[in-house]
Formats: C-alpha cells, sequence, structure tokens
C-alpha cells in the first residue's frame, strides 16, 4: 500500500483568473493541489460531464489478449494474464488509465496477492492526483511530502503520464469564464440590464432644484413613481441588452469544452434539435479522438502485463492487449450484418444474439443454414 500524506485535503477553489493563473504556475512547477481541484469542479458542470462520458465511451469497448506464440509455456503466460484481467473492473481501469490525458498523470496503487503460488493483481486503484508531484524535468511521479517528494516503490503502482498537455487545462479556461460570469451576471444585469433614466433641467437653477431631482430620479428607479420639480424633464432610455446576451455567452463556453474534449461542437449546436435516443452524434467523441484514447490506454495495459510476467516467469515473452477498434454499430445494423452472414452460411456464434439482450441458453448451437434450406 502506498503511504501517501492523508493530511492533504481539498483546496478550496476560487473562480477568476489570478487564481487559475497561480494553480498553472504551480502546475508548471510540479505541484497540482489547486489546479487538480479546480478540475474537479469542472467535472461537475453538467455540459462537461455530458462531454466526459462521450469522451470514455470511445474507449469502453472489448478487448482481448494475443500469446506472444503457441509454445506450452507461452500458452500458460497467456492464460495466468487473462485470468488476472478477468478478475479485474477492466472498464474501470481503462478510465483510470485515460485520467492521465485528463490531469497529466495518473497512479494506480496495485493490490498484489498470492494465489496458487503467483503473484497476482487483485485491485487497481486510482489514487488522487494531489498527492503527487511531478518533476517535469524528467518526467517522474514522486509522493508529495511537503519536499522534493519521495519515490514510488517499485511494482506498487502503475504510473500513467501524458507527455502532452492535460485535456482539463484548456477545458479549464472555458470553464472558468463561463462560472466566472455567471456569478457576476447579476451585477452585469445591474449596470446594463436596467433602463437609463436620465434627468434635465433648466441652465442656472440652484443646488436645491438638482437635489429635488435627483430625489425624483432615485425614487422613479425604485418604484417606477417619482415627482420632479415644475421645469425639469425625464427621459427614459430602454436597455439594449436582454438574457440572449448571456446565453451566448455561456455557449460560446460550452462550445470551447466540446470541441476540447469532443473533436468538435455538436453538443452546443446541435442540443436545440436533439431527441433523447434519436440523435447519437452531439456528444460522441470524434472517431480519431476514441482510437488515439485506445492506444494510449493499450499502451499502459501492456506495462501492466510485463509487470505481470517478469514478477512470475523468466522467459519475456509477452502477450498483447488490445482493445476492439471497430467502429461501433447499432442493433439495426447489427441484426442486418447477421441475418446476411446467415444467408450465405455463414456459422453464427449464440453470443451474437446474447449481446442484443437475449437470453442464451447454455446448449445453445451455432446456427447456420441447414441444408434442406
Amino acid at each position: 500500500m502506498l503511504k501517501i500524506n492523508k493530511d492533504i485535503g481539498k483546496v478550496p477553489v476560487s473562480f477568476t483568473t489570478s487564481f487559475y493563473k497561480r494553480a498553472v504556475r504551480q502546475f508548471n512547477e510540479g505541484y497540482f493541489g489547486e489546479i487538480i481541484a479546480l478540475m474537479e469542479q469542472a467535472e461537475i458542470d453538467s455540459h462537461t460531464a455530458g462531454c466526459l462520458m462521450g469522451r470514455t465511451a470511445g474507449f469502453k469497448s472489448g478487448w482481448k489478449l494475443t500469446e506472444s506464440g503457441e509454445s506450452i509455456l507461452e500458452k500458460e503466460i497467456h492464460t495466468f494474464v487473462h485470468e488476472v484481467f478477468s478478475g479485474l473492473n477492466m472498464r474501470e481501469l481503462f478510465e483510470d488509465i485515460f485520467d492521465a490525458k485528463l490531469k497529466k498523470f495518473s497512479v494506480l496503487e496495485l493490490n498484489w496477492e498470492i494465489i496458487d503460488r503467483k503473484h497476482v493483481v487483485t485491485s487497481a486503484k486510482k489514487i488522487n492526483q494531489r498527492y503527487f508531484k511531478l518533476d517535469n524535468d524528467n518526467g517522474e511521479v514522486f509522493i508529495y511530502d511537503g519536499d522534493k517528494g519521495r519515490n514510488i516503490p517499485q511494482l506498487s503502482a502503475l504510473t500513467v503520464i501524458y507527455g502532452r498537455t492535460p485535456i482539463l487545462l484548456s477545458v479549464l479556461r472555458d470553464y472558468i469564464l463561463k462560472e466566472y460570469g455567471l456569478q457576476n451576471w447579476l451585477s452585469f444585469i445591474e449596470t446594463f440590464g436596467e433602463a437609463f433614466i436620465i434627468g434635465k433641467y433648466p441652465p442656472g437653477v440652484d443646488n436645491s432644484f438638482k437635489e429635488e431631482m435627483e430625489n425624483g430620479i432615485n425614487a422613479l428607479a425604485a418604484s417606477a413613481r417619482g415627482i420632479f420639480p415644475q421645469g425639469s424633464d425625464i427621459e427614459i432610455i430602454e436597455s439594449k441588452r436582454s438574457t440572449s446576451d448571456h446565453e451566448k455567452f455561456i455557449n460560446n463556453c460550452d462550445r470551447g469544452i466540446s470541441i476540447s474534449l469532443l473533436g468538435h461542437a455538436n453538443a452546443v449546436e446541435n442540443s436545440n434539435g436533439m431527441q433523447v435516443g434519436q440523435n447519437l452524434s452531439a456528444y460522441q467523441v470524434k472517431r480519431e479522438i476514441a482510437i488515439g484514447d485506445i492506444y494510449f490506454i493499450e499502451e499502459n495495459i501492456n506495462k501492466l502485463v510485463r509487470m505481470l510476467v517478469d514478477r512470475n516467469f523468466t522467459v519475456k515473452n509477452y502477450p498483447v492487449f488490445s482493445i476492439d477498434k471497430s467502429k461501433p454499430i447499432d442493433s439495426t445494423e447489427h441484426l442486418a450484418i447477421l441475418k446476411q452472414a446467415y444467408e450465405q452460411g455463414y456459422k453464427i456464434h449464440p453470443d451474437e444474439y446474447a449481446k442484443l439482450g437475449l437470453y442464451k441458453y447454455p446448449d445453445q448451437q451455432p446456427l447456420i443454414i441447414s441444408k434442406g434450406d
């Protein structure tokens, strides 16, 4: 178990440009407390959360482990690693590794147990980034202890580092603009949203006349009723501002968040006509981005494969982990493909129908056209 400083608590955040700049400066120096707190707050935003769900859906596909060869030992290694992964929540593991792309790095604490005389990983738990610091010079993550940090013990964790600017750093700019603008909208309305009342008085009047007129204008502004000295003139200029101005501002911020996370702005531009269960593209990640995420996850899970093999075997023949990269299809397309394959004499595995929600009996045989058809 990693010995982290549990006294490090959550950092209170402020949605101001000064706080953001300070957090970014600390981030560049390897300290992540404030920037992680901002990122976690941004993840709560409904639009950001929706975009994140669309992004992570792009890599939550089936996975497989390919044997490195045909020898008995290579098959044994494949079986061992596959059994270990079958005991883990792989979709959660995918997300925890992907979290490094969002926040620069991710540390997954590995719980090792001895089962049947082999060292087995029984769980991989992500530890919050605020407990660590990153040395930007050599790209190494340390346990944060208030100073230079302590090394993470070998094999105790899977450390994932993203070599580019973290995705949520780009999202934060638009989210803070949106949140800061929301907090200050009332003062904006007070300044620009109300009508302007202008009083006019003849030249040469004394101060008492001016004071009486000012009191009348203040009364009019407060209750739409007021009295004015004779000879004065009142002009009311309606404001050209409306809630649509704020809506445009929020939409611009959400558009930036969508582009950062999904690679397009459909989540904002198509939202007015979106129908639940019909428009699947609004929050769907761009295919090229999803493939990039899959490669990133594969590379890091294959590191875990090597850790498992090195700790239990002397042979360095590693099976290869991969995630399905085929384009997702809906149930209608799935059925059409099965129908065409069946009519052409292709043997259909029962699991293909089980994927559509049909119950599969244990003794169900593969489907194939009989000779009499």
